[in-house]
Parts: structure tokens; C-alpha cells; sequence
């Protein structure tokens, strides 16, 4: 389990879009310190999607990590399938 400190999953549920999109941790100001980008396992790249209850309640998130920064992030397509997935989480 991941303190809320150090989880990149506060900031998507905090964001106020429902993705948060981070093509190289190391170098956003956000997470530069974290323990799992400057530790190990030296996370780069993070994807994640907001798990939306029906009421409009943020639940948890859906999430890609990458040991590799991803510059390009996600490409359209991409985003609309973790959107998608994250949908499809909420309404299992």
C-alpha cells in the first residue's frame, strides 16, 4: 500500500479533469522527489483515469506506469480507452 503522499493516484482523484497524463515523472516539479522516481522502481511515465461513481464521486483511479518516459504521453485513441476502462471498472 502506497501513503497518499507518495501516490500518484491523489493527484488524478485531486485533478479536475478526469485523467491525469505525466510523460516523465522525473522532470514534473509534482513528483521530481518522489520515492518511486528517484527509488526504486523508478517510475517515469503515469497514465491514470478517475474511477467515477454514478453520483459524481471520485473512487480511485486506473492507472499506467512505465519504467521509460513516454514524451508523446498518450495518443487520442489511448485516452479514450483508459477512459473507457475506467468506465468499465465503476460499472462492473
Amino acid at each position: 500500500e502506497t501513503s497518499r503522499k507518495h501516490a500518484f493516484c491523489a493527484h488524478t482523484i485531486l485533478n479536475k479533469y478526469q485523467q491525469l497524463i505525466v510523460p516523465d515523472l522525473s522532470v514534473d516539479e509534482r513528483f521530481a522527489d518522489n520515492p518511486f522516481v528517484v527509488g526504486g522502481p523508478q517510475v517515469r511515465f503515469y497514465a491514470g483515469a478517475a474511477l467515477v461513481s454514478p453520483e459524481g464521486y471520485k473512487l480511485g483511479t486506473l492507472c499506467i506506469m512505465d519504467v521509460q518516459p513516454r514524451p508523446q504521453g498518450l495518443s487520442s485513441d489511448e485516452q479514450d480507452l483508459l477512459q473507457e476502462m475506467a468506465e468499465m471498472v465503476v460499472s462492473a
